[in-house]
């Protein structure tokens, strides 16, 4: 059974497209599962990472307004390698808001619902603001992972992110659930650490889940890897910080029974 994960906070720099990355890389290539990746962030930083400077050929305003027929099988996406096809991100998406005929939350679940099989997984990179693709994220997710960087105020918009989700539940899709809050990002050994550790615990509180046993604290590598456009576990599989993003992909993939 495919599950889908949506990476979610509305707040910009809390770490949302870099955990989307870090996690579909661990899926395909870790793994080795079959992994679709669908960039939802009209600034396209995620798609822009998997495939550098090749022509973006399969989008999601494009996969939306179309919607490819079942029979196209897996060529409804854009093939990475061999385990990783997206459905990435073009200027496009900034008009889909605007759009009167984008107004039914259900739109993306039901274009997905015939290629679902074809995948183990699939990993969604959010919206940095709530929008019309908002809701269609989470009614197309079967799990929401929350990052959150205290210093990038995105406590701030997890009442409203709750919000969104009950709203989601009540409506369209009332067996989503939040898999975890995620601390991107920190500071380690800070006297704001201890801090950040009790405010997370309030916010779990708030949202209903857990905070995730892994942080991801600050270091250069994550900003070389984004200057880079590659994923951290190519830019420097060593480093500590990649394997803190391997201990907490097993982590989130422990319901799955991957082995």
């Amino acid at each position: 059974m495919t599950t889908v994960y949506a990476i979610e906070n509305q707040k910009g720099g809390c770490g949302k497209t870099t955990t989307s990355i870090q996690i579909a890389d661990y899926a395909a290539h870790v793994a080795n599962k079959k992994t679709l990746v669908i960039d939802v962030d009209p600034s396209g930083n995620l798609t822009k990472t998997f495939l550098g400077t090749e022509v973006v050929k399969r989008d999601l305003f494009t996969f939306l307004m179309n919607r490819p027929k079942s029979t196209e099988g897996i060529d409804a996406f854009q093939k990475v390698d061999e385990n990783l096809y997206m459905l990435g991100s073009t200027k496009q998406l900034n008009g889909i808001n605007m759009q009167s005929d984008f107004d039914a939350p259900l739109m993306l679940r039901e274009a997905l619902e015939p290629f679902k099989w074809l995948f183990d997984v699939i990993i969604i990179d959010g919206c940095p603001e709530i929008t019309q693709l908002t809701h269609n994220l989470f009614a197309a997710a079967d799990k929401v992972i929350v990052p959150m960087n205290p210093g990038s105020y995105s406590v701030m918009g997890l009442a409203d992110l709750q919000n969104e989700i009950s709203f989601v539940r009540k409506m369209y899709n009332p067996n989503l659930k939040i898999h975890g809050l995620l601390l991107s990002n920190i500071d380690k050994n800070t006297k704001a650490e201890q801090a950040i550790n009790e405010m997370a615990k309030t916010c779990c509180d708030l949202l209903d889940t857990k905070v995730f046993d892994n942080t991801v604290y600050h270091t250069t590598v994550i900003n070389d890897a984004q200057i880079a456009g590659i994923p951290i576990r190519k830019y420097k599989k060593s480093h500590k910080v990649n394997m803190v993003y391997t201990e907490l992909c097993n982590e989130i993939f422990k319901e799955e029974g991957w082995k």
